[in-house]
């Protein structure tokens, strides 16, 4: 598929990808991916790829991808608990060479509620509960990522007063 991307200001007309293979790995729309850091002594960025194409004027490939947050990128209020493997979403999305992909890595979304599960201490494996809107330096809980609620209890109302139904 091809359609026109912005890149510097300027239109560009680009061919669209679901998937690339790149130094024997094949990554995909989609996919969780470790970015090259801006300096060498940082550890990789980690994004979420959101689109993948060719620009057909010179023939580089690049990666639209949506960043994550490390909690050691971000001033992160002192009373906030986070785990060592947490992450954080963010709306931030911008367009990187194919060339800055290290490698994949997996993140996975829990519910603020949710145990963290055995794997999520495998190398390479983050997970995600909050987002993270660096304009504003602010967090709130991702969508999806609210308490789970369980059915048996009965709906209250908004001064927390249960609400029977008969």
């Amino acid at each position: 598929e091809q359609r026109q991307v912005e890149i510097d200001g300027k239109q560009m007309d680009v061919t669209l990808y679901a998937e690339v293979s790149h130094d024997d790995d094949i990554v995909r729309v989609g996919d969780h991916i470790y970015l090259t850091p801006d300096s060498q002594n940082e550890p990789c960025e980690i994004a979420r790829i959101a689109a993948m194409f060719e620009i057909i004027e010179t023939g580089e490939k690049m990666l639209e991808v949506q960043w994550f947050w490390r909690p050691e990128h971000i001033q992160m209020p002192p009373t906030m608990r986070h785990d060592e493997r947490e992450v954080f979403v963010s709306d931030t999305v911008d367009i990187n060479a194919i060339e800055a992909f290290e490698s994949k890595c997996y993140v996975f979304q829990l519910r603020e509620s949710d145990a963290l599960p055995p794997n999520i201490r495998e190398p390479h494996h983050f997970f995600f509960r909050r987002m993270y809107d660096p304009g504003k330096q602010v967090f709130v809980i991702a969508r999806d990522s609210e308490p789970q609620i369980t059915q048996a209890l009965p709906p209250t109302m908004a001064d927390g007063t249960a609400v029977f139904q008969v």
